[in-house]
């Protein structure tokens, strides 16, 4: 029966919101949350599609996990913003959040390390993402789907890309290139991303290099994925 916002700005002790705190309360159109939060827990707003517009956790300045399926299916929201307290996202997040649509600035979250397993999941109308410098893994299929992308820049703090990770980013264009950091590469991270016209190896990633037009592992020679 909640419809409208739920306010708990002025709730000035609160930490975390616990699991499945608000799961399928459809009727929720948006929230405010104080800046003494630390987490969100798993399910916190899971399948609220009534939350409309943009996501404003930048004032959380606590805030350092949103965990998995916290805004699953948060279908009508449009944008995100993220506050720079935030350590990780966690899997699912805000898989199938398909309302989402232009930039999603994650550059701001400048203690990000982690993004988990279908954490953007088929989130299919962004159309850029800005990464932090502090970011070192990407997880499985993190952002699969995602086919309003044009492009994505990997930087020299990312360690590990996940199986699929960008798979069915039709939208992408032009090249990746995968810095000297990276030491794990997953199954096809790009696959299916047909108007991708190549991957490049940065100089000095002893890890992997790039034969034909293919990702290649150096020390077991294993094929990673191909290209156009």
């Amino acid at each position: 029966g909640l419809t409208g916002e739920l306010d708990f700005s002025n709730c000035t002790s609160l930490t975390s919101i616990g699991s499945g705190a608000f799961r399928d309360c459809n009727g929720l159109t948006s929230i405010s949350l104080p800046s003494s939060l630390k987490a969100i827990a798993s399910s916190a707003f899971d399948n609220c599609s009534g939350l409309k517009g943009e996501l404003n956790l930048g004032g959380c300045t606590s805030l350092t996990s949103i965990e998995s399926d916290a805004f699953y299916h948060c279908s009508g929201l449009t944008s995100i913003s993220l506050p720079s307290s935030l350590t990780s996202i966690g899997n699912d997040a805000f898989s199938t959040c398909s309302g989402l649509t232009g930039e999603l600035n994650l550059g701001k979250c400048t203690s990000l390390t982690s993004i988990g397993n279908d954490a953007f999941y088929y989130c299919s109308g962004l159309t850029s993402i800005s990464l932090p410098s502090s970011l070192t893994s990407i997880g499985e299929r993190a952002f699969c789907g995602c086919r309003g992308l044009t492009s994505i820049s990997l930087l020299s703090s990312l360690t590990s890309i996940g199986s699929w990770a960008f798979s069915n980013c039709s939208g992408l264009t032009g090249t990746v290139t995968i810095p000297t950091s990276v030491t794990s590469i997953g199954d096809n991270p790009f696959a299916s991303c047909s108007n991708l016209e190549g991957i490049v190896v940065e100089e000095g990633n002893s890890e992997y290099y790039i034969e034909g037009n293919c990702l290649i592992e150096n020390s077991t020679k294993t094929l990673i994925t191909g290209f156009n």
